[in-house]
């Protein structure tokens, strides 16, 4: 199947058993999560205004942030797809489903806003959705379902991403297909391509796929691994006191980079703790977040992991070294 076909294939499959099989969340879980006074916002604050830090210690050095955000990108990140850290590369088409439609209308534009802040490619308002976010008052009840009426609901996710997906009690479960294609976005071929004389060939699975492309360089790759779909379930029950705002958060970062599906807690302020027991609580994307996101779009894609890793360092450390420690 070609990188199109995968592409509107996973929307399909995940669209299809939520539009049969997800209830929508009871409006008395979201009067808990969703505060008037947040709601009544567009977007929310921006990312960067959203977090209140108290200062205490002075100015970390710059070798000390470096390996802080070293650090955190190695507790962040899933394991790499042909050797490459994934990414979105084609416009992101957020949509939620199982609750109110302001609501709704709040969590995608706050995704949307969060994605524009970070670079990351986003389509217009009418387009064909690849990130889909689900609120359900039983998130392991709709894995349950959507396994039952089609095993191939989850054939993008690795055995220990399946297994996370159906035992997890966590509020928020995510899941992601992937793809490797040619770095300027062209699929991949089954066949080698006749009459080109320069053509990228890649072993996988036991077999060799092909590339057609002129392009020919010492450092860049003829690949890159694009983040082609994403799902995110929100069970409501689990979320339950946390304000909308964290949680749409939350979940716009596990939807925007390629996250390690065990993940619990971070090296530094993070969203991600937000439903940790024992860690310190942040209410929105922290600094941290955002400068990982933005490092994360503005590295090259056709680089290898360990090319990517040192570059979203060096953006990091750019982007956090006039900051005080946090």
């Amino acid at each position: 199947m070609s990188a199109f076909g995968m592409k509107g294939l996973f929307v399909r499959n995940v669209a299809a058993a939520f539009l049969l099989i997800a209830p929508v969340a009871s409006q008395s879980h979201l009067q808990a999560q969703d505060p008037a006074s947040q709601i009544e916002h567009d977007a929310g604050p921006s990312a960067e205004e959203s977090e209140e830090i108290v200062v205490t210690g002075r100015h970390a050095g710059k070798q000390s942030i470096r390996r802080a955000a070293g650090l955190f990108g190695r507790k962040i990140e899933a394991t790499p797809v042909d050797g490459q850290i994934a990414r979105w590369n084609d416009p992101i088409c957020p949509k939620v489903r199982g609750i109110d439609q302001r609501l709704q209308e709040f969590v995608t534009s706050r995704i949307r806003q969060i994605g524009r802040e970070v670079g990351a490619p986003l389509a217009g308002e009418r387009c064909r959705t690849n990130m889909l976010i689900t609120f359900t008052p039983d998130a392991k009840g709709l894995v349950a379902a959507m396994e039952r009426r089609s095993a191939r609901t989850f054939s993008a996710a690795t055995v220990e991403e399946r297994a996370i997906l159906r035992n997890s009690s966590a509020p928020v479960r995510w899941w992601y297909t992937t793809l490797l294609e040619g770095s300027d976005g062209r699929p991949l071929l089954d066949e080698s391509p006749a009459l080109i004389s320069e053509s990228a060939v890649l072993p996988r699975n036991g077999r060799e796929r092909y590339l057609s492309s002129p392009q020919s360089s010492l450092i860049d790759s003829k690949f890159r691994a694009t983040i082609a779909g994403a799902a995110v379930l929100i069970d409501v029950n689990q979320a339950s006191g946390y304000s909308l705002l964290s949680v749409a958060d939350y979940a716009a970062f596990v939807a925007l980079a390629r996250v390690r599906s065990d993940i619990e807690v971070v090296s530094a302020p993070s969203i991600i703790a937000l439903f940790t027991s024992g860690a310190p609580r942040t209410e929105a994307l922290t600094k941290w977040d955002m400068a990982y996101l933005q490092a994360l779009y503005k590295a090259p894609a056709n680089r290898t992991a360990s090319v990517q890793r040192r570059r979203i360092v060096d953006e990091m450390l750019n982007a956090l070294d006039t900051r005080k420690a946090e």
